[in-house]
């Protein structure tokens, strides 16, 4: 288990829109506490929603390799734009148990997580990548709501 002051703020994102408030958050919270800040994003390979392909559809080492390198970039571009700097890490797997994974591996103290904040049935029917990540990670988390 990581040290507690690994001093590492680990912000988890889609890229989304909705996952920008908890990037700017993650900025304000590494400067804050003086930490190195790591930008990480999880690409479900065999998710059809996600990849855009159909279920079984193998995406050649090629396509995966552009997949990582433009996932790298965006990451970068996304905490520049609110001033920040970070290492970047692109990690494959469902969501949140590869978000949880590599912010251990990482030795995060916190997790920066966003959530768009649905309720009722839409989020039974979808299920909360945020809410498995606040029950199943190793350190405090952070999850911002988006605007």
């Amino acid at each position: 288990m990581p040290s507690p002051t690994s001093n590492k703020v680990v912000v988890a994102t889609d890229l989304s829109d909705a996952s920008l408030p908890a990037i700017e958050a993650a900025v304000v919270e590494a400067s804050r506490r003086k930490a190195e800040l790591i930008a990480l994003s999880a690409l479900d390979l065999a998710y059809p929603l996600a990849s855009g392909v159909e279920p079984g559809i193998v995406i050649d080492e090629d396509t995966t390799k552009l997949l990582h390198e433009s996932c790298h970039q965006a990451l970068g571009a996304a905490v520049e734009r609110f001033g920040g700097k970070a290492k970047t890490e692109v990690v494959e797997g469902p969501p949140a148990r590869a978000v949880i994974a590599a912010a251990e591996r990482l030795g995060a103290e916190l997790l920066v997580v966003g959530t768009r904040g649905r309720t009722g049935l839409a989020r039974l029917a979808l299920g909360s990548v945020a809410g498995r990540i606040v029950s199943r990670a190793h350190c405090s988390v952070l999850v911002v709501r988006a605007r």
